[in-house]
């Protein structure tokens, strides 16, 4: 017998690059969230600064800027929130194509396993068959 080759391994090689790519978007998404979350903490972090600097200002003037602009900061805290969940969906949805191409894969390495046995299987079986074919030969040729 020759040497073994998996019969599906172009379907394995393709699979495997179905997953590699899968897992660039979804760390491109991931990514991607983590930026989000970093600019929510900033903006989160600017609001909470300018409560407590709220306290020290008596200009009126200035207290209704200061007002404006933390209107301004809620706002934006629930348009980055927003934000942040779409990439969360976006993240999510990657993930499970990962988790997918995954499962994908190793169906075909488990195939690809299962086939090897069993040509190692055949492949000792007549290994067998022939070592048992030359000591029957010799022995018909002692015998005679």
């Amino acid at each position: 017998m020759g040497k073994y080759q998996f019969s599906m391994a172009k379907v394995l090689n393709w699979r495997e690059a179905q997953e590699e790519f899968a897992k660039k978007n979804f760390m491109q998404k991931r990514f991607e969230q983590m930026e989000q979350e970093a600019i929510l903490a900033e903006i989160v972090a600017a609001s909470r600064e300018l409560k407590v600097s709220t306290t020290n200002f008596i200009n009126v003037n200035t207290l209704r800027q200061q007002h404006l602009y933390k209107n301004y900061l809620d706002e934006q805290i629930v348009l980055q929130k927003r934000a942040l969940e779409k990439v969360n969906h976006e993240t999510e949805a990657e993930r499970q194509v990962l988790i997918g191409a995954q499962q994908d894969r190793k169906i075909l390495e488990k195939l690809k396993e299962r086939q090897y046995e069993a040509y190692a299987k055949e492949e000792k079986r007549q290994e067998q068959k022939d070592l048992d074919e030359m000591g029957t030969l010799r022995f018909q040729s002692s015998v005679s």
